[in-house]
């Protein structure tokens, strides 16, 4: 070699059976590292879009479970108002199918929160 640094370049890279030097080391460990890192990346950005679209499908979802859920409860103070005319027995198993309801709704909307 007469002091040219891409001559022993050269050398290292033709003969396969020489070692790299430390940079070249360090660079490929580098690129390789940064490889890696990209593709996390990707894979996240692929995943962020996924979550925010089953995010969005949940809370409309949970928005017409709410409507819903105002609906039946006019409904049930309408049912209530109207129930004054039955008799006590009837006025008790109207008002318990309609809380069963409205713990049916609410659990509905749990399990949507979550």
């Amino acid at each position: 070699m007469d002091g040219n640094p891409d001559e022993g370049t050269a050398n290292r890279t033709e003969c396969g059976n020489q070692k790299m030097n430390p940079a070249e080391e360090h660079i490929k460990r580098l690129r390789e590292k940064t490889r890696k890192l990209i593709q996390a990346f990707e894979e996240l950005k692929k995943e962020n879009a996924r979550l925010k679209q089953a995010l969005a499908g949940a809370e409309e979802k949970m928005q017409d479970w709410r409507r819903r859920t105002e609906e039946l409860q006019l409904q049930a103070d309408v049912l209530r108002l109207q129930s004054l005319n039955l008799s006590e027995k009837d006025k008790k198993e109207i008002e318990k199918r309609i809380n069963r309801y409205i713990r049916e709704i609410e659990k509905c909307i749990a399990l949507l929160s979550e």
